[in-house]
């Protein structure tokens, strides 16, 4: 047993710091980790409760009923096979982390996504300034969106981590991890990850940390002022509506199909096969849209509550005092995802997804702690 438990750890080591540096990789890894908690199940017969559970079950299912509902079944069964499949890594981690020990490795998976979306900055940063600031910032796995959410989420942990000694030895180490961090989000250009990380500068900074609120906006103003095109990048947000990518052409397009398949939609990733505009865009730049087309409203309903009961666990790992700080980096980092989802996504992001559902494993750990500790009382 005990074996078991010290390989799963090092597998999600492996898988953590993967994730941000190679897609094949990290699939690779969570396979692995995926069929080994499924070949625990199966032979233990044992299945560890966790308080997100439920609504994460539910969301699962309809997405997995509305692959075989879809108007193109072979196309929607690669969301099955990958998507879907890969969310399960939330129910491996919360059945290998039942032992005492789950408080120190929760931090340790933290630190690993951190600095290794921190080492993946310096090399989307690099890349940038090698190539004259003629490209965007992206990372080793592919896709500037990709890399901006993934910095995103890594800025927003950081942000409101900065001052946890367990996770930044040194106060000079999260200064060079947020600005670093904040340079590549930056250089990546994507104005949906900036909207993101608004919320966390300016709740936490100015009411807990007003010397990284002047640190960042400091540092982001400097980048404004002396590099035009990240100047004329961010004067876009100015004039929103005039630059959106052709969002609002496939946003009309869904508006016209929104009445059809109204229960359990189209199916997942048949975007290029019922939208009628710009099809060569792969999906409907909104998760909240994207999951209706995909699942229906029921897929839609069940989205909306998981995100509901995720907050709101969120918030009761927030009044413990001794994880406070976790359960704000959890809130603000998801606030983020939920914000740049209006315009992105993650729903169908092969490194965003995982990461995503291995979030909501931590926030399911540490709520059912808390509740745990309130039946005893």
């Amino acid at each position: 047993m005990r074996w078991s438990n010290r390989f799963s750890e090092y597998l999600f080591y492996l898988f953590f710091a993967s994730l941000i540096f190679s897609n094949t990789l990290a699939q690779g890894f969570a396979l692995i980790i995926i069929l080994f908690w499924i070949y625990k199940w199966i032979s233990k017969r044992k299945f560890v409760e966790s308080s997100l559970d439920f609504p994460v079950i539910i969301y699962l299912f309809i997405r997995s009923i509305s692959c075989f509902t879809s108007v193109d079944i072979l196309l929607s069964l690669k969301e099955l096979q990958t998507g879907i499949f890969f969310s399960l890594i939330y129910f491996a981690i919360t059945n290998f982390h039942d032992d005492k020990n789950k408080d120190v490795l929760l931090i340790r998976y933290i630190t690993i996504i951190i600095y290794a979306g921190a080492i993946a900055s310096v090399y989307g940063v690099t890349r940038v300034i090698v190539y004259n600031f003629a490209e965007k910032a992206q990372c080793t796995a592919g896709g500037i969106t990709r890399f901006a959410e993934y910095t995103m989420i890594v800025f927003c942990l950081s942000f409101a981590l900065a001052d946890n000694r367990r996770i930044f030895p040194k106060k000079y180490i999260a200064f060079l991890v947020l600005g670093i961090t904040t340079v590549g989000l930056i250089f990546a250009q994507e104005r949906a990850q900036w909207l993101g990380i608004i919320p966390v500068i300016i709740i936490v900074g100015l009411k807990r940390k007003r010397w990284l609120f002047v640190y960042i906006t400091t540092l982001i103003g400097v980048c404004i002022a002396f590099l035009q095109n990240i100047r004329d990048r961010f004067m876009t947000l100015t004039q929103p509506f005039s630059h959106t990518s052709g969002r609002f052409t496939i946003w009309e397009g869904a508006r016209s199909l929104i009445t059809r398949n109204p229960f359990l939609g189209f199916g997942p990733r048949t975007y290029s096969v019922v939208s009628p505009f710009l099809k060569d865009r792969g999906s409907w730049h909104s998760d909240y849209l994207q999951v209706y087309m995909e699942s229906g409203i029921f897929g839609f309903a069940s989205y909306i509550y998981l995100s509901i009961m995720l907050f709101k666990h969120c918030i009761t790992i927030f009044r413990n005092r001794y994880w406070r700080d976790i359960g704000c980096a959890f809130f603000f980092a998801l606030v983020a995802m939920y914000v740049a989802s209006f315009f992105s996504g993650h729903t169908q992001e092969p490194i965003i997804n995982p990461l995503f559902f291995s979030i909501i494993g931590f926030v399911s750990i540490l709520s059912g702690r808390e509740n745990e500790k309130k039946k005893k009382a």
